[in-house]
């Protein structure tokens, strides 16, 4: 893991700038991050709750994360700011964020957005789920656009 380090970050547990290792971001909180040590001892503050859900930034090499590639080159790599679930595609976070939290109106992070180059990782969306369809197409959007624009697609019967 030798120059792999998250440039720019502070630990928000225990103040470490520019550490190696895995990242912690919070996906509730405004600016909170947690190195590896500091997040799996569970760090809090004023602000922010250990029941918060943390999405956790592994380093592209990093790709036995709990028995399953999660590294960003997976496509894998969301966490539900809602449940904290891990390890959903951009499109099945989407969905999974229709599907089962259709009702929670709980401002947070979007962790698509705080992924890409140029996002802010610390942009709290106060209509998530509107923001979700604006900013990302779910599964739905993403077939039929490529049903109407792909030629050996459209001559499959679905």
């Amino acid at each position: 893991m030798d120059g792999q380090i998250h440039t720019g970050v502070t630990c928000d547990g225990c103040g470490l700038s520019n550490f190696p290792g895995t990242r912690h971001r919070c996906l509730v909180c405004y600016d909170y991050d947690l190195c590896h040590n500091c997040a799996i001892i569970h760090a809090t503050s004023k602000q922010h709750s250990d029941t918060h859900p943390m999405e956790t930034i592994p380093f592209p090499s990093y790709n036995d994360y709990w028995g399953e590639d999660l590294s960003p080159e997976s496509g894998k790599n969301f966490t539900c700011p809602y449940c904290a679930l891990i390890g959903f595609s951009e499109y099945d976070f989407v969905d999974h964020v229709n599907d089962c939290h259709s009702e929670n109106t709980k401002p947070v992070v979007c962790p698509i957005c705080a992924t890409r180059p140029g996002g802010d990782p610390n942009y709290v969306s106060q209509d998530f789920h509107a923001h979700l369809q604006l900013r990302h197409r779910g599964s739905e959007r993403v077939s039929n656009s490529l049903l109407n624009f792909h030629p050996i697609l459209m001559s499959i019967d679905l």
